[in-house]
């Protein structure tokens, strides 16, 4: 109905709008042309359906955005009043693992801190590394929500690979004395014993918390179940070579050295007994493993391990062949297989691969290999227990294979709850030189010569969130204040430490803010701010200052750069930087700093001119003191205040006008720039007071401009004059 009485009221303003002179000419028109007639009428149609088309659009837009304004409001209105009723807070909820609720005047910022605070202590601390490691991942797991549990085996993962200490375990372990581990090879033993460790558990069921009392009685167990429960178990040469690879994969050099005893009963042969011997010393010597292939052969080792794909794999293994292990009974349905054990199967092909490569001194293309495959399965590939899309499996998995970088950003990107964890992960992750690894394997791929390896290496080691460890600490914390952000800052080793600092300040803010930096006194005097607490020394805190203030100042961030200069005590750089500062275009266009500079200038000006010889600048002082005054000058030229300019000019004597009088000694780069600019607001002056001044002034002001073409007479050499500033005394002379 609305669209007729639309389309009513618009013929009628169209026929009102025609004379009855202009419609019968139309008519007759009509008559004489039809075609015109039809082809009037169809463009009128089709401009009236566009029309109609775009009211209509616009009317059903106007509904749609009214009502999405409506509930956009309603959600925002029950956000704010919610957080009115809710004064407590809670870091992680018991499932999203995200802020529940903010109290009013409270921000996330306080709601962080006393949940972080004391596992930043624990990594922090002078304790050894396994008591550090020990007490952050205990703090740390409770911030991860319903990940508790899988969160804590990531820790323990970590754990066994920093303290595997190979044939160190002897040696003392304190905070002060070198790293238990600092090679790849370390690191591949570390994963070796963690999956071992979660072999014994399986084989009788065993937990974490309630490991397997005794690993002959779980061997047997486990064997009596893989053998359809055979109560006469271990009976048969097939049995033995069960147990010995059980005893092997369990890591159990004292099992392997007991099997002749244990199992007397058995025709054991010869190659039962040197395989049992090998094992075990390869067990209790990793790193040193050599074999005697001429008493393998004599002990006829691959006849009798024809007898068993478990020997054929202990033979493989012993004689530095390939096997493959999807021939295990246990993996019958392949690795890639969809069956129950799939993600057993894959921690024992993992294991597999990993001996196999240490076996061989840990070749860049095998581990190469071995991290390819991981990253080319899907997420939920690994996901043993059923957890689903949630589960962190793959993130282990990563973790196992040494790819610390590519772990910490699945665990980081997998859930907004898991971010805490990921950060403390990193963390303890980057005191003990972990991501350092992928250049370690970068540096051995490219003395083997293998390019790919080498690159993909070179890839791992940029996986990271911000590119390293101290960019995905500034990243996480970035959101919380400045006091937190410096409290995560601390726990990075010196290098990281020293380039997230500079960071911090130079593209984060803190270089302006002087809660971070300190703050200057009148006196030029510094009372600490918070970073200095982030610094073990005031050496370091200097020298971070000092590279943070000449980043600053290539950055165009002069607020910053003066701060941090001086609080270095780098005062000749400082003034430079306050030379700089009033040249800036900024006084005569007031940019959005101009007020924050106005004021860090005045100060800095203030403290300079009394303290310019404690401070070693008395030298360049006087050029840094004509800039400021004529800074000023020019400022008040800019403003019209005319008269004032000219008594600026007189009073610090910004040319030397006098007769007879030059300019003596090497003048500053940076006043040569600016003397023309001096010249021409001085002209400017001169030219507003003849316009606007008497016949009594009129005689002085010439005096003023015959001084001035004397000056440029004899210091033509030294600047060149604007155009504008040449017009203006051409014609000041004529005047």
């Amino acid at each position: 109905a609305a669209q007729k009485v639309d389309r009513g009221i618009s013929a009628l303003q169209l026929a009102g709008a025609q004379s009855p002179h202009e419609v019968s000419s139309w008519q007759a028109g009509a008559d004489r042309d039809s075609s015109s007639f039809y082809r009037h009428h169809y463009e009128s149609t089709l401009c009236s359906a566009v029309e109609e088309t775009r009211r209509d659009s616009m009317r059903r837009f106007r509904k749609q955005f009214d009502s999405s304004a409506d509930k956009d409001w309603e959600s925002i209105r029950s956000s704010i009043l919610s957080l009115d009723r809710t004064p407590s807070f809670s870091l992680l909820g018991a499932d999203t693992g995200i802020l529940s609720s903010v109290g009013q005047g409270q921000s996330m910022v306080a709601a962080c801190q006393p949940s972080e605070q004391p596992v930043l202590d624990a990594l922090a601390s002078s304790l050894t590394v396994e008591e550090k490691l020990a007490r952050a991942s205990r703090l740390s797991c409770q911030a991860a929500g319903r990940w508790e549990s899988e969160v804590a085996e990531c820790w323990e993962i970590i754990s066994c690979m920093v303290g595997w200490s190979g044939r160190r375990a002897l040696a003392p372990r304190t905070a002060k004395a070198p790293r238990i581990a600092s090679t790849p090879m370390d690191f591949v033993y570390g994963a070796i014993h963690y999956l071992e460790q979660q072999y014994v558990q399986s084989l009788a069921g065993g937990t974490p918390n309630q490991p397997a009392a005794d690993p002959w009685d779980a061997v047997l167990a486990a064997g009596r179940s893989f053998f359809m429960h055979d109560a006469r178990f271990p009976c048969s040469a097939a049995h033995t070579w069960y147990v010995i690879f059980c005893a092997f994969r369990a890591g159990s050099a004292t099992v392997l050295k007991e099997i002749p005893q244990r199992i007397a009963s058995v025709d054991l042969n010869a190659g039962h007994r040197e395989v049992c011997r090998c094992l075990a010393a390869f067990l209790e010597s990793p790193g040193a493993e050599s074999v005697d292939e001429a008493q393998l052969q004599a002990a006829d080792l691959e006849t009798f391990s024809n007898q068993s794909p478990h020997g054929e794999l202990l033979a493989a293994f012993l004689l530095g062949r390939k096997f493959n292990i999807n021939t295990l009974p246990q993996a019958a349905d392949g690795l890639l297989g969809r069956g129950a054990h799939r993600g057993a199967t894959a921690l024992d092909w993992l294991w597999w691969r990993l001996r196999v490569c240490a076996r061989k001194g840990l070749p860049p293309a095998g581990l190469c290999e071995v991290q390819t495959k991981i990253k080319s399965l899907p997420g939920d590939f690994f996901d043993s227990e059923g957890r689903g899309a949630g589960g962190l499996e793959y993130v282990k998995m990563l973790l196992l294979s040494l790819q610390f970088s590519s772990a910490i950003f699945s665990l980081y990107s997998a859930h907004p709850a898991l971010r805490t964890s990921a950060t403390h992960l990193a963390l303890a992750m980057g005191i003990q030189k972990l991501f350092a690894t992928s250049d370690q394997l970068v540096e051995i791929a490219e003395t083997a010569g293998d390019a790919s390896a080498a690159s993909f290496f070179s890839a791992e080691r940029r996986a990271l969130p911000g590119g390293s460890v101290c960019g995905l600490v500034l990243e996480y914390s970035s959101r919380f204040s400045f006091e937190v952000q410096l409290q995560h800052i601390k726990v990075l080793e010196n290098e990281d430490r020293t380039r997230a600092l500079v960071e911090l300040l130079t593209c984060r803010g803190g270089g302006s803010c002087e809660e971070v930096t300190g703050w200057i006194q009148e006196d030029g005097t510094v009372k600490p701010g918070l970073m200095r607490a982030a610094t073990n020394s005031d050496r370091e805190f200097t020298l971070i200052c000092a590279e943070a203030g000449r980043a600053a100042e290539l950055q165009g961030n002069y607020v910053g750069a003066l701060r941090l200069l001086h609080i270095a005590g780098l005062h000749a750089a400082c003034l430079q930087v306050l030379k700089r500062c009033v040249i800036l275009p900024v006084w005569t266009h007031h940019g959005s700093n101009y007020a924050e500079l106005q004021v860090d200038l005045r100060r800095m000006f203030r403290i300079y001119s009394v303290n310019k010889d404690t401070y070693g600048v008395s030298a360049t002082w006087p050029a840094f003191l004509w800039l400021f005054h004529s800074r000023s000058f020019l400022q008040q030229v800019s403003e019209g205040r005319f008269r004032e300019a000219l008594a600026t000019f007189d009073e610090h004597c910004l040319l030397p006008l006098a007769p007879g009088a030059r300019i003596q000694g090497d003048l500053d780069d940076l006043v040569v720039a600016e003397l023309g600019g001096v010249v021409e607001g001085y002209l400017q002056a001169i030219e507003m007071e003849f316009r606007t001044g008497d016949a009594n002034t009129a005689g002085h002001l010439r005096a003023r401009v015959g001084s001035l073409q004397a000056f440029l007479a004899t210091h033509s050499h030294i600047f060149q004059l604007t155009s504008k500033a040449a017009a203006l005394i051409s014609s000041l002379s004529l005047s």
